[in-house]
């Protein structure tokens, strides 16, 4: 068919498509991407609540305050209390025990005031570096420290009995007795005072020869208050004699040989003579 004049040869033909110009292309890959928006700078006072808030907070524990127990005397037998025993402090006292204490204090103010314008004469002896003394006429007699056979379960400061002038007797050692200082050397008890009450005797060990003293009751003075802020079992002290070589400290021997602990196992041993 013959092509007429009216007819657009590219309308029947299609031509190639026309190349974008290098302008167009360029536009096209140079798209911009959309902006990220930036975060606005936090000032200072956000920055320390955020990190107050972001902070964990961790709870502390409740801690109670611990009570004392309250024990009865029906639970004073109880194994809780035997064990509450073992852990107190060695000048803890029992309410038994200062009424005892309050009962001596008072018998020996009365004996110091009744000693008032007489003579008194002292045996008088050394323990834990400290001068004692004993009435006179509680001492039976002084002798060398014997041989001593030791007692099973007996308290520390008895050693044991020993044969004494065809007696037998409980052996005490006062320094035990009283938890006085020793020194790193072991000093060797020489000596022996024999105390005799109504019912049995008993031998007191010292380091060396016991000498006599005589003093006026007038410069007997009353340990009460005296001793109480020193570590020394104050118990059986009577009384305080000063002088210029020192303090010597008077004890009421028949009280402490008639304490329980030792009354029991002497009274024994009288018994098996």
């Amino acid at each position: 068919m013959a092509l007429g004049k009216n007819v657009k040869k590219d309308k029947l033909i299609p031509s190639k498509p026309k190349k974008e110009s290098k302008a167009v292309k360029a536009k096209k890959k140079v798209a911009k991407k959309p902006a990220k928006k930036s975060a606005p700078k936090p000032t200072k006072k956000a920055a320390v609540i955020d990190k107050v808030v972001k902070t964990p907070v961790v709870e502390q524990p409740v801690v109670e305050e611990a009570k004392t127990p309250v024990i009865d005397q029906e639970t004073s037998d109880s194994p809780i209390l035997s064990k509450a025993k073992r852990v107190l402090p060695a000048n803890f006292l029992t309410k038994e025990e200062m009424e005892e204490r309050k009962r001596l204090k008072a018998k020996y103010d009365q004996d110091i005031l009744n000693l008032r314008g007489q003579s008194v004469q002292l045996i008088v002896f050394k323990l834990g570096g400290e001068r004692y003394a004993l009435e006179i006429d509680k001492v039976k007699e002084i002798v060398p420290a014997p041989s001593i056979s030791k007692l099973p379960k007996a308290p520390k400061f008895m050693k044991g009995v020993a044969n004494i002038r065809g007696s037998v007797m409980v052996i005490m050692d006062l320094e035990e007795k009283f938890e006085l200082f020793k020194s790193e050397e072991t000093v060797e008890k020489t000596f022996a005072l024999v105390i005799k009450n109504e019912r049995f005797k008993v031998g007191i060990l010292v380091n060396e020869v016991p000498t006599t003293l005589k003093v006026q009751g007038d410069i007997i003075e009353s340990s009460s208050g005296i001793m109480s802020n020193t570590v020394l079992d104050e118990t059986f002290i009577k009384g305080l004699i000063k002088q210029e070589e020192g303090m010597i400290i008077l004890l009421d021997i028949i009280e402490l040989i008639e304490s329980d602990e030792v009354r029991m196992i002497a009274e024994s041993v009288e018994d098996g003579n």
